[in-house]
């Protein structure tokens, strides 16, 4: 058995944290399964959190939305350098590192579920909408909100308006939620979405492959 992986792509404030955290109270609820959260951008928030502390007095580990904007530039022009310098593998090979140090901790089954809550990029061809599927069999799961209006959330820089049709395009299923939704509304979509992985074959019940 090999442990299934479930990438989130999706703009900025789109719900991928949301949806994590729905997805592994349906899993443990419904199919006994634990999902374990990883994200690319742990360690590029690891190597900056000084830096952003000492020159905007934000905390990235906690910190509002409104903070959160004000860094972002710094954010996506380190992690567009690392990426740039390695072809796209930098933060992967980091969170990689992650998985193997996860894989030897006594809480570790073979029918986890390894969700990596920030996939955002398809420029280079080993890139990681690529890592998640040919390399680890994984699926992505596009995550969009919609507003009372009816518009969907809008990519929050160039770079994410760059990559967001790619991520849509290649994503094998795609959840739209509209904003401000009751957590159980949002709960019973991620469940019907997962029943879907039972069906399909992706995901069965008990931790059996």
């Amino acid at each position: 058995m090999s442990n299934l992986y479930i990438g989130i792509a999706g703009v900025a404030t789109s719900g991928k944290d949301t949806y994590y955290s729905l997805l592994n109270e349906v899993c443990s609820e419904f199919f006994s399964r634990k999902v374990i959260r990883f994200a690319l951008a742990d360690n590029l928030k690891k190597d900056l959190a000084d830096f952003l502390f000492e020159k905007y007095s934000v905390d990235i580990y906690d910190c509002s939305a409104s903070d959160k904007s004000r860094v972002r530039h710094e954010l996506v022009k380190y992690a567009k350098g690392m990426r740039f310098a390695s072809n796209g593998r930098y933060w992967i090979v980091r969170l990689k590192a992650d998985i193997s140090n996860y894989l030897k901790q006594p809480s570790y089954s073979e029918s986890d579920i390894f969700c990596i809550t920030d996939i955002r990029h398809f420029e280079y061809e080993r890139d990681e909408v690529p890592w998640i599927k040919k390399e680890n069999n994984g699926v992505l799961v596009y995550v969009e909100k919609i507003f009372p209006d009816g518009s969907v959330c809008k990519p929050a820089n160039d770079d994410e308006s760059k990559n967001d049709p790619l991520l849509r395009k290649h994503a094998d299923f795609t959840i739209s939620w509209r904003h401000g939704d009751s957590r159980e509304n949002l709960k019973n979509i991620v469940k019907k979405q997962v029943e879907c992985f039972v069906q399909q074959g992706i995901l069965s019940y008990h931790g059996t492959p």
